[in-house]
């Protein structure tokens, strides 16, 4: 319940301060997150991140005429089928598109995806190539926000905190279309001190300089940045949709710009080449918050990692950047319309300490408690004739001599039916620490594994199902024995649209000794030809248990049943939404709209714990200036004697204007 309310919280700070113009296409992508989120198939967190990103690119299109794959890689909607079509298509077109409706011409460009993708992309009459003083005489997009946060009411401070209640974030950046990009973020959350002296003011800086597509260089960025290289099992620092699952080629070399403390690399990052082959060189040393310990020979070992960013306190001081994680990354990379493929490096260390054991894993039988780590890979995807059939794959190597690899096998049918069959295995002793790939785990998981997947459509419906066997090859950390298990899903959606929508979805989930679990879910959707409304009736039954350690936790039979009711009036400029018990959350909305102002108000109730209130604005000055404003009050008990309302008040004044450096 947690997920689908923090989700609105995020919908209403983000996805309601799109221009009216943009609000049908962003309301489909908007839509297509939340239903990631409610699957489980995507974190809150990462929700989040993909929001803000698509944010920038909406204020900052991508040109798909000087389009870059790893610039298409930034869309998590395209497949690597539809991104190949398009590059083998655009190659073919001498003075590129002429408009963004060719894209229907290139196979796989379904009208749903282009619907997904229009928010983000432009096309600008092809130029001759610039040089690099022409490029800054362009107009660029500059912008300057600046957002604080204080809780109602006002308290001096905690006990044990050495800064306020507040909250301050600034971003500033400049952009011109793909080619050039500047930014620089600080954040300081509450709690934590205001030091000029120690910190330069606030705890957490992130600064990148980004060049793109200048002759043989393809991308230089200087400050943050990330890497996602291949399959995933040495290098992925990316987030997108359905990430443990996914099939796409890692991104490649992107710049960061997000205040986010964690999953980013800080240094200097080179990609050289042509469009087929091309090497990129990194390096990197980034400051980690980290418990250590002094051995007794003298060797500092590494406890734990804490990824939560918080300084507020001593405790909290004494692990900020005290590890220092050098990383050297190189890879290798082909790509034509038929083959990709590439060499991939990675060697790092924590400046001299040792690792007690991997992040949120058993420690294995024979890790030595290693100071330097090192992880090599190749990995490449042949798609013959239409590229409709695709063979992929990736094998991995640690230093220790520890295996895995990834082999797979996809087929898109003319009717845009899609079939896969996944095979994974990551041996007992494997590890990489910027891995992040097809496993049970948020990071790579040691465990053998068989994932079959179907798309297809079956008369008015479109039908998805998955099944995943798998099997741990060393405990899970904090479980004492191995588990296996599988899991099942099935899926049916409409093909076509019409005033009667349902969608269905089931899944099962069984792990011998450990879990079960059973959910159902259906929806159906009342769309009433010509009118401003529509309403909306929402089902879902779930049974399971849970084995924790010796214990066995039994779940009951639940369910819940839930109406919603959506209007709009004078032309979509107000619209409210009204619910019933939807999943233990009763939904009260209210959105206005005009030139200089949007306002949005919005009740969530949890059916006995309470509620959360939001009220959200934005006032337009001008095409320059937007100040918003949040208030929020939450009277939620996580426990039967807590019943404290807390509240709190957000600002944010951004600047944005078009001008030439």
């Amino acid at each position: 319940m947690w997920q689908r309310a923090m989700l609105f919280l995020i919908v209403a700070l983000q996805g309601f301060c799109l221009l009216q113009a943009q609000e049908t296409e962003s309301s489909l992508w908007l839509s297509e997150i939340m239903d990631k989120v409610e699957q489980t198939d995507m974190s809150v967190e990462e929700a989040e991140l993909i929001i803000q990103k698509l944010h920038l690119l909406i204020a900052n299109p991508i040109d798909l005429n000087q389009a870059l794959e790893s610039d298409l890689r930034e869309l998590p909607f395209l497949s690597d089928f539809q991104i190949r079509q398009f590059i083998a298509y655009i190659h073919r077109l001498p003075n590129g598109l002429s408009s963004i409706w060719d894209l229907k011409l290139i196979p796989g460009w379904d009208p749903h995806t282009l619907d997904l993708v229009r928010p983000f992309v432009i096309v600008v009459p092809k130029l001759q190539r610039q040089t690099f003083s022409g490029l800054l005489q362009q107009k660029g997009s500059s912008m300057l926000k600046i957002g604080f946060r204080q809780p109602l009411p006002v308290e001096d401070k905690q006990s044990d905190y050495l800064g306020s209640s507040s909250a301050w974030r600034f971003k500033a950046a400049h952009r011109i279309g793909n080619r050039l990009s500047a930014g620089l973020v600080g954040d300081l959350d509450p709690g934590e001190p205001f030091d000029i002296r120690r910190f330069g003011g606030f705890d957490h800086y992130s600064a990148h300089l980004m060049l793109s597509d200048f002759g043989k260089l393809r991308k230089l960025v200087l400050g943050d940045f990330r890497l996602s290289l291949g399959y995933g099992l040495v290098c992925n620092q990316s987030i997108g949709f359905l990430s443990s699952r996914s099939d796409r080629i890692g991104r490649g070399l992107v710049h960061s710009f997000s205040a986010s403390e964690n999953s980013y690399q800080r240094g200097i990052a080179i990609s050289l080449g042509s469009k087929q082959l091309f090497l990129t060189l990194a390096a990197s040393r980034t400051g980690l918050d980290a418990r250590e310990e002094l051995h007794s020979d003298g060797k500092k070992i590494i406890q734990s990692f804490k990824y939560s960013g918080l300084h507020r306190n001593k405790v909290e001081l004494d692990t900020r950047h005290n590890v220092n994680m050098r990383s050297f990354i190189g890879n290798l990379h082909y790509a034509d319309t038929q083959v990709e493929c590439g060499f991939l490096t990675n060697i790092y260390d924590w400046g001299g300490s040792a690792l007690l054991r991997p992040p949120g894993r058993n420690r294995p039988e024979k890790w030595k408690n290693p100071t330097l780590l090192a992880n090599s890979s190749f990995y490449y995807r042949y798609s013959p004739g239409s590229g409709r059939l695709s063979v992929y794959g990736e094998a991995a190597l640690d230093r220790f001599g520890s295996v895995a690899f990834l082999q797979a096998m996809s087929y898109i049918a003319a009717n845009n039916g899609q079939y896969s069959c996944l095979l994974r295995h990551f041996g007992k002793e494997y590890w990489a620490y910027f891995g992040r790939s097809s496993t049970h785990f948020t990071g790579i998981g040691n465990e053998q594994g068989l994932l079959l997947s179907m798309a297809e459509e079956i008369g008015r419906f479109r039908v998805f199902s998955e099944i995943d066997l798998y099997r741990t090859l060393v405990p899970r950390y904090r479980r004492k024995e191995n588990s296996s298990g599988y899991r099942l899903r099935l899926e049916l959606s409409p093909v076509k649209s019409s005033v009667f929508n349902t969608k269905f979805r089931a899944s099962f989930l069984r792990e011998r000794k450990g879990q079960s679990n059973l959910g159902l879910s259906s929806v159906f959707v009342y769309n009433p030809e010509g009118e401003n409304w529509n309403a909306c009736l929402e089902g879902r039954y779930l049974h399971g248990s849970k084995k924790i350690e010796r214990e066995q936790v039994r779940y009951k039979h639940s369910y819940a049943v839930g109406i919603r009711a959506n209007c709009s009036f004078f032309d979509n400029s107000l619209r409210f939404c009204l619910g019933g018990i939807l999943f233990h959350s009763e939904v009260g909305r209210l959105f206005f709209s005009e030139r200089q102002i949007e306002l949005m108000p919005q009740f969530t109730g949890v059916h006995g714990k309470g509620g959360r209130c939001y009220l959200w604005g934005e006032l337009r000055i001008g095409r320059a200036f937007r100040l918003q404003l949040k208030a929020e009050h939450n009277r939620v008990r996580q426990t039967p004697t807590d019943t404290k309302a807390q509240s709190a008040i957000t600002l944010s004044l951004s600047y944005t204007r078009n001008s030439v450096l």
